[in-house]
């Protein structure tokens, strides 16, 4: 046997040896091996002497289910000695035997033989067999043999150690002893001793068990062990109200807390009301506890009883009912719990709140962050953006950041209407609102008017005039989201001309754009404008003789004037003549003028060239023409279109000097495929559905 209950080594392995004789047994102990057991034993080892009138014996040991050796029994004189085995760490000298007894026999003859089992000595005799009861030491069993000539005399008894089975010889037979419900009353037996673990590990059915926890519990009662009690109590199907009762009498407060604690552990998740019952009053229990414990300044008790609280709420959040937990705790003036309870709970509706009345704006956005849910967000934000304008914004960044549709950016409208920039914090001069709204438009990608149209709203008050030109690029326009009428009429407002030209220019007002912007003297904003004039030659031309005109009359600068025609292709040098004074130096324009009639020249040359080489094709069309007129081609009856694999001859054709021929259509289909643009397949259709427009009308004519 190994020293520590572990599986032993070779040079650790222990051996234990039990001899008997008729009067005496001895116990050796030793190993690793049996010579080594032996040897050390120099002297007599110690024995236990037990004198009789027996000049035999028997020693028979007890092992379940082949393991090792549990107890024996020794036949003797006086009766039957018995004893277990404590298989430890004993050394040569020490005995590993307790539990040891003398049991007289209950016949008054002697015996011939004893055999054990795991609770029951039998017992032989000449003229019958006992069955003695360990745990009593009484008669069990008793069978009387009455045919002894038929028998003969009885000689012993043996049984098989793997499966139990005893048989009982005599001279003529052999008969077996089946043994069958052996521990029937055993849990009674042990129950009767006081050894309630023993009984509980030998009861067959819940009876049994309620009965022997309830022995045990009322013994533990008995004995002023209330908390042992109260675990106990707490697994049987005594009644709550007279456990409680029990306790509460004896004013046993922690049996009390440990009962109920327990018992909520063994009852059934569909009992709710009892469950709800029995967390509230521990609820109470434990913050009674915490304040008796404070009050003494147990520092770690308290913490240690804190700790069992906070996990008890973590255990039983469902079975407790929260508005009377919320009661209880509050009463007790515990804030820390009821937030800790109310986290729990998912209230964090309750914490939010709790923080904003406290004025505990970084606490309460670190709850709304972590709670995720929308509806908290509307409710708190107009009240935390304008006590905690950045950590708010950061707050909601981050929210929609993670997931695009836990925020809906329009329901957060109040808080941002409700924002000031002067509650910024020091160092923080960005717009919040502003912040947040170029998210929505840019990371969210946000077409909602109200957002985008406050945003616009919120950069036209602005001073720099560069973030609303930015934005109204990108979101207005003539196709934007954005209300350019609501924009110009805040730009206007705002006093802000340069955005309103461009506004303006958005709206197709280019004529008042040009004008806005030579009013306050913006002379390349006037040309971008009319450059970004497109689809009308007369409209651009309106626009750059009116920013010519503004050059020659305001600003009396005719050399900037000429220069102005080189950067357009619109003005001539003749459209600008009539706006110059009447006693303007012809010095000024006189290159002007050149390069106007240089240009006339060039392009009277460029018409001549023109006309040459178109006579020059018709000539070479009409040559062509001529000589198309003898040439002809032949196509066979099995001749087929190159696309369609059909007859050419079934419709309309196109031959080729090659040799390929093409039906009309086919040809017509590929080409609109293949190698026209959309614009001009467009084009193809308008032509072939003017050319059938004429014909008809030719038909008519004709007709």
């Amino acid at each position: 046997f190994p020293p520590t209950g572990k599986t032993p080594s070779e040079s650790s392995r222990r051996i234990f040896v039990m001899a008997a004789t008729p009067f005496r047994y001895y116990e050796f102990i030793g190993g690793p091996t049996h010579d080594a057991l032996f040897q050390q034993y120099t002297t007599a080892p110690a024995f236990i002497e037990l004198p009789g009138d027996l000049d035999y014996s028997e020693l028979h040991f007890f092992r379940k289910g082949g393991g090792r050796a549990s107890s024996f029994c020794w036949l003797t004189g006086p009766g039957i000695y018995s004893g277990s085995f404590s298989f430890g760490s004993q050394n040569a000298g020490d005995s590993i035997i307790f539990d040891y007894k003398l049991v007289p026999y209950l016949a008054p003859s002697a015996p011939l033989g004893i055999l054990a089992t795991e609770f029951h000595w039998f017992v032989l005799f000449f003229d019958r067999l006992q069955v003695i009861s360990q745990l009593t030491e009484a008669l069990a069993w008793e069978y009387v043999f009455q045919s002894r000539h038929i028998y003969g005399d009885m000689r012993g008894m043996v049984s098989d150690p793997a499966t139990g089975r005893v048989w009982v010889y005599a001279d003529y037979m052999v008969n077996e002893v089946i043994v069958t419900g052996e521990d029937h009353d055993v849990w009674r037996c042990y129950l009767e001793r006081g050894q309630f673990d023993a009984a509980l590990q030998h009861c067959r059915d819940l009876t049994q068990r309620e009965k022997v926890l309830c022995a045990q519990a009322d013994h533990y009662f008995s004995e002023r062990q209330s908390e042992l009690a109260a675990s106990v109590y707490a697994k049987t199907k005594r009644s709550f109200e007279e456990v409680a009762l029990k306790f509460i009498t004896l004013g046993e407060k922690d049996a009390l807390k440990r009962y109920l604690s327990d018992k909520l552990d063994n009852m059934r998740s569909s009992d709710r009301a009892q469950l709800t019952m029995a967390c509230a009053w521990l609820c109470e229990m434990y913050l009674d506890k915490l304040n008796a414990v404070k009050d003494t300044g147990g520092g770690d008790e308290y913490g240690h009883q804190l700790d069992e609280f906070k996990h008890f709420l973590q255990d039983n959040v469902p079975n407790l009912d929260p508005p009377t937990t919320y009661q209880l705790i509050l009463h007790h003036g515990r804030m820390d719990l009821m937030l800790y309870y109310a986290e729990l709970n998912g209230d964090h509706d309750r914490v939010v709140t709790h923080h904003v009345q406290r004025r505990q704006w970084d606490k309460a956005l670190e709850c709304l962050a972590k709670a995720a849910d929308a509806s908290l967000f509307y409710k708190h934000s107009p009240t935390l953006m304008q006590h905690a304008p950045v950590g708010t914004v950061n707050t909601w960044i981050e929210a929609t950041r993670g997931i695009h549709s836990l925020l809906d950016p329009r329901k957060l409208m109040p808080a941002l209407i409700r924002y000031d920039p002067a509650t910024n914090p020091t160092g923080h001069t960005t717009n919040q609102a502003v912040r947040f709204l170029s998210h929505c438009s840019r990371n969210l990608r946000t077409d909602d008017p109200v957002l985008l149209n406050y945003l616009a709203t919120l950069y036209c008050k602005q001073e720099d005039d560069e973030a609303i030109l930015a934005f109204l690029s990108e979101q207005g326009g003539a196709d934007g989201r954005v209300d350019l009428q609501l924009a110009m009429r805040v730009c206007k407002e705002a006093n802000k001309p340069q955005p309103c030209c461009r506004i303006l220019s958005w709206l197709g007002q280019y004529e008042q754009a040009v004008d806005l912007a030579l009013s306050i003297k913006d002379f390349e904003l006037a040309k971008l404008i009319a450059e970004e004039a497109q689809g009308s030659d007369e409209l651009r031309h309106r626009l750059w003789l009116s920013i010519a005109r503004y050059v020659i009359e305001e600003e009396k600068d005719v050399k900037k004037a000429i220069a102005f025609i080189g950067e357009t292709d619109i003005l001539k040098v003749e459209d600008i003549l009539p706006f110059f004074p009447d006693f303007a130096l012809i010095d000024d324009f006189k290159e002007a003028i050149c390069s106007s009639l240089e240009d006339y020249h060039r392009h009277i040359e460029d018409l001549k060239r023109g006309m040459e080489e178109a006579t020059r094709s018709a000539e070479l069309i009409r040559k062509d023409m001529n000589e198309l007129r003898g040439r002809f081609g032949i196509v066979r009856s099995q001749h087929e279109c190159e696309w369609c694999r059909t007859p050419v001859l079934s419709a309309g054709l196109y031959l080729f000097p090659c040799g390929h021929a093409f039906h009309i259509d086919c040809q017509e289909r590929h080409m609109m495929r293949e190698h026209l643009s959309d614009a001009e397949r467009r084009r193809v259709r308008q032509l072939k559905a003017s050319l059938a427009s004429g014909g008809d009308a030719a038909a008519n004519r004709g007709g």
